[in-house]
């Protein structure tokens, strides 16, 4: 066998004097779906446009167009999308609180003194050892950089969720509206409103006292 090196970032394979080769939203958009796309473009729509591999164009460019458009979450299909959260209004989506992060230290981590004195968590397995922070300002203060996922990234992923929102918006209820994983859609958003809405107990489709909410299309 021989000895190999793998480098993660450009910076420690130029060292090395490797050439680091990445995609560009430029060279990935020669493999989009650029049949599908024609054929909407003809249709005038992208309603009931699959693409080769199965799935809805309308749903397989969300990805792409979060990755490579400067005006996300707008989309080929979807120019001028409406906002739906699981909030009984979209004023009250908290788009900043954060749902969960890590923290990314400096390597080697901090030793055992300076991590417990930023008010981390030293731990040791073995002959290794390294430093866990769980929050931003304790992260901050062992010179790591904290990783937040806030309501407002998460609900960049809610692909299914906003579709089953939409058909709740047009049928005037979220009674007996499912997610694809069988999930009620009131249970989803009585979940995530607890998380990202401020005026939770209410929801999409709940007013909080119990009562179903009429759903109105914008």
């Amino acid at each position: 066998t021989s000895d190999t090196c793998y480098c993660q970032s450009s910076g420690s394979c130029e060292d090395l004097a490797g050439q680091w080769q990445q995609d560009t939203c430029e060279t990935a958009a020669m493999f989009w779906e650029r049949e599908a796309m024609e054929e909407a473009n003809r249709a005038g729509s992208c309603d009931g446009i699959q693409t080769e591999r199965g799935g809805a164009l309308s749903r397989e460019l969300k990805w792409q167009a979060d990755q490579c458009c400067r005006n996300s979450p707008a989309t080929f299909c979807d120019p001028h999308p409406k906002v739906r959260t699981p909030c009984k209004d979209v004023a009250d989506f908290d788009t900043e609180k954060v749902l969960y992060g890590w923290c990314d230290l400096p390597w080697p981590n901090p030793k055992q003194e300076e991590c417990e004195a930023a008010g981390c968590n030293h731990w040791q397995w073995e002959e290794y050892s390294g430093c866990s922070c769980e929050a931003a300002d304790t992260c901050a203060a062992a010179n790591g950089t904290f990783q937040g996922t806030t309501c407002n990234d998460a609900a960049k992923w809610w692909v299914d969720e906003g579709e089953a929102l939409k058909q709740a918006e047009a049928a005037g209820s979220c009674a007996g509206i499912e997610l694809p994983w069988s999930e009620p859609l009131d249970k989803w958003a009585e979940y995530n409103a607890q998380q990202c809405c401020k005026s939770f107990p209410a929801t999409a489709c709940a007013d909080g006292a119990g009562e179903a909410n009429e759903i109105a299309a914008a």
